[in-house]
């Protein structure tokens, strides 16, 4: 059985962890709720899930607070720090960035106008495969993939669109967990109009591709109601691909069945005070496999009336802590709703990061990339450049580049010189203080 945390809309901003944060008293009592009733409950863990609004601003110092938070978490549930799996939503975009820069405003501009589907993909294409003007698409989240996002491996830039992260669920499945970006567009022009929220934009090229024994679990911040798919097309192959969807933005919950897919719209963790549906949740989520099929069970944590303790929804009734689905895992993966597919082409997405386990020498185990890479970002600038320096990581075309879009490059370098055994020991002799 697979466990995780789901969050979402946590909202971490400048001033959060002051002494005049009220909230600190909640984000304290979700701490107190998993230290002692999810592992009363559930076993184990595997993971923090993270639907988006990490921050409010999109600044680096709330990444900061936000980022001491979950290693608490993740302390109080026995996991390495870098267990984190998240996404972007529009809290996270540094709405300065585009507001400022012309350039910047008219290529979300560019994509924000096409007026069909195709129309998108292809200016996304273009996009793409200009370097320069990539980089500038993903500007606005730059303090997201440097403060936060990239000591997960969850960074996005034009060469990692999506991301893709494989767990096993058990001998035969294994689980995706499909992380992807709502946040190409977002900007200040969000709400020009404050009856109609602006449509996100999703591509084909960030649809999951079935593939042989594997169960898919989607985070997005932004939910399908959100999106630019007028047809639905976009909405039915996540509802036909994917297990569970994971969505965060509206701050509102529901829990909803299509086909053999289950969708999850998670409510707010920190909502805003003062909302009129200022109703802090999260969840815990399990998933099990037994004889081809999959049971996912959701756990929703509710603040009580008093805003003295999380509890099990109440309306979920008496003592009843999850309600369970049950999803067939045998059908073809295109055919779970009973409704044929558009017979538009998925556009190639060749350059997703997949996450792979590197094996280090038998007498430390086996490690993993994404602890490696946490492990490594955590350390002081000055450190990393001398442990590069000492390893002669370095290339001439990482001049100018955040060492959250390099490090992959900098382990693959060092496991083909055969020093991915003597760069692991080094970190874990720089965060012990250099001993």
């Amino acid at each position: 059985m697979l466990s995780f945390i789901h969050l979402s809309d946590v909202h971490f901003n400048r001033y959060s962890g002051d002494q005049y944060d009220v909230d600190n008293d909640l984000r304290n009592m979700l701490l107190d709720d998993v230290r002692e009733n999810y592992q009363k409950s559930i076993e184990n863990c595997n993971g923090i899930l993270i639907c988006g609004d990490i921050a409010f601003s999109g600044k680096e110092n709330e990444y900061n607070i936000a980022s001491e938070f979950l290693r608490i978490l993740c302390d109080i549930l026995g996991l390495p720090g870098s267990s984190v799996y998240c996404v972007p939503g529009n809290h996270d975009v540094d709405q300065a960035v585009p507001r400022s820069d012309y350039i910047i405003e008219s290529t979300q501009r560019e994509l924000a106008a096409a007026s069909t589907m195709d129309a998108f993909d292809a200016s996304l294409e273009k996009i793409a495969h200009s370097e320069i003007s990539a980089e500038l698409l993903y500007e606005p989240i730059k303090n997201y993939n440097k403060a936060f996002a990239g000591k997960f491996n969850c960074n996005l830039n034009s060469k990692n669109l999506c991301r893709e992260f494989f767990i096993d669920l058990d001998c035969e499945y294994k689980l995706s967990i499909w992380c992807i970006n709502s946040t190409l567009i977002s900007n200040h022009h969000d709400h020009d109009d404050r009856k109609v929220e602006r449509s996100m934009r999703i591509g084909r090229a960030q649809m999951p591709v079935p593939k042989e024994n594997t169960v898919y679990l989607s985070i997005c911040h932004h939910p399908p109601q959100c999106w630019f798919d007028p047809e639905k097309k976009l909405a039915e192959k996540m509802n036909q691909r994917v297990a569970l969807q994971l969505y965060g933005h509206k701050h509102i919950q529901t829990i909803e069945r299509k086909g053999e897919s289950i969708i999850i719209g998670s409510g707010a963790t920190q909502p805003v005070r003062g909302d009129s549906d200022w109703l802090p949740r999260y969840n815990w989520i399990t998933l099990e496999t037994r004889q081809d099929k999959l049971f996912v069970s959701i756990y929703p944590r509710v603040l009580d009336k008093y805003e003295c303790k999380f509890e099990a929804d109440p309306i979920l009734g008496g003592k009843k802590l999850c309600e369970t689905f049950e999803l067939n895992l045998n059908e073809e993966p295109d055919k779970k709703s009973g409704k044929k597919l558009d017979k538009e082409p998925d556009l190639k997405v060749n350059d997703l990061t997949i996450t792979e386990p590197i094996a280090i020498s038998e007498t430390e185990g086996k490690y993993y990339r994404r602890d490696l890479i946490y492990s490594f970002l955590m350390l002081p600038y000055y450190v990393r450049l001398k442990i590069i320096s000492m390893f002669n990581l370095g290339r001439p075309e990482d001049e100018g580049k955040q060492h959250a879009d390099i490090i992959g490059y900098l382990i693959d370098r060092a496991k083909e010189s055969n020093q991915i055994d003597q760069l692991y020991r080094e970190i874990q002799r720089e965060i012990k203080g250099g001993k």
